[in-house]
């Protein structure tokens, strides 16, 4: 072979290189991209809402808020007496248990000043909130003033539509959606650990936001793993038949390459796969109930079994074997889609 044409093949193998790792790192920049643009408040025409029972048709001339229960001074405050009250403003995100809503400034008053009017008893544990659709969830006391909880009546600086709760909505800062119940019309202070809609199908009772629920947390492991594992399956296509493009890569790109970067995927992938399990069954009581979790766990089963035939043939010294390369194309093939599907969960 010429230098000139000894050349051109390095170059190809190069740039095919690199545009491989292109392909494999472009989920990681559109999450990067999207996560970066829910910094800015979300136009409401593009908030999404959840709404378990319809959006109900509030008369706010009859509308009021009942503080009841346990409390020392039960109070009644119309939608004109509310709103007079001392409010604060907060940019907050609502976070489903699977995707981010939006990202509005809500304004309203703190349930720390409003249960310093009714006055709990000594026995008081939580606060029940009850929507006039007949959805209710609960905090406790000692969560409602830690984490500046607040009713809410406005956002992005106009009375809350009705799809949004009209006309007063909980905003928990650090729980997850199903604790930011709408369309308020009656909260209860009680002496008890009441289940809501629902805590009593088997959803998290306590529901605060942590690293496991933050879909940027799992999100982001998807989308390492995908590229580790183009990474291990770029360095195994050197030690193909088909692989002559990648026969001129660099030195490093070698067998020892190729089992790290194999271990690594499995590992990143498994601890992905461990954050969904958590984040799903421990918030939802549940386990694969989405396309998207369904696709991981098949994900999961092609990557075990492309690692253990990827090990039979490393110890075996088998050339011939096709296992280990079909079901690492499937792997990666089932996580692309999978990735997809998650994609499509966030930006539609």
């Amino acid at each position: 072979m010429s230098r000139g044409r000894s050349t051109f093949t390095i170059i190809k193998s190069y740039l095919f290189l690199i545009i491989m790792i292109g392909v494999f790192s472009t989920p990681l920049f559109l999450l990067i991209y999207h996560s970066y643009s829910l910094n800015p408040v979300t136009p409401l025409d593009e908030f999404r809402t959840v709404n378990n029972f319809g959006v109900p048709d509030v008369d706010i001339d009859t509308w009021n808020l009942t503080f009841t229960g346990n409390v020392q001074n039960p109070l009644v405050f119309s939608y004109e007496n509310f709103t007079a009250l001392p409010s604060i403003s907060m940019k907050v995100t609502h976070q489903c248990v699977s995707i981010p809503l939006g990202t509005g400034i809500f304004r309203g008053v703190t349930l720390e000043y409003l249960l310093g009017l009714v006055n709990p008893g000594v026995e008081a544990q939580e606060v029940v909130f009850h929507g006039i659709d007949g959805f209710t969830s609960s905090l406790t006391i000692e969560e409602v003033i830690k984490y500046d909880v607040f009713l809410a009546y406005e956002v992005n600086g106009v009375p809350l539509p009705p799809e949004h709760g009209f006309p007063l909505r909980v905003v928990a800062p650090y729980h997850v959606g199903y604790k930011w119940v709408k369309f308020l019309d009656r909260v209860r202070i009680v002496n008890y650990d009441y289940k809501g809609y629902y805590e009593s199908r088997g959803y998290s009772d306590e529901g605060l936001l942590s690293i496991s629920i933050d879909w940027r947390y799992h999100s982001y492991l998807l989308a390492i793993s995908f590229l580790i594992g183009g990474l291990s399956g770029i360095s195994g296509m050197k030690y193909t038949k088909r692989g002559k493009i990648f026969r001129k890569l660099p030195k490093f790109i070698n067998i020892k390459f190729h089992i790290f970067t194999g271990l690594l995927f499995v590992f990143a992938s498994m601890l992905t796969f461990i954050s969904w399990l958590e984040r799903t069954f421990v918030f939802q009581g549940r386990i694969f109930y989405t396309y998207h979790g369904i696709l991981a766990l098949i994900s999961i089963i092609f990557l075990m079994t492309s690692y253990m035939s990827g090990v039979g043939e490393y110890i075996l010294k088998s050339k011939k074997s096709l296992w280990h390369k079909n079901f690492s194309y499937l792997a990666l093939l089932s996580f692309l889609i999978s990735i997809s599907a998650g994609l499509l969960l966030i930006l539609f």
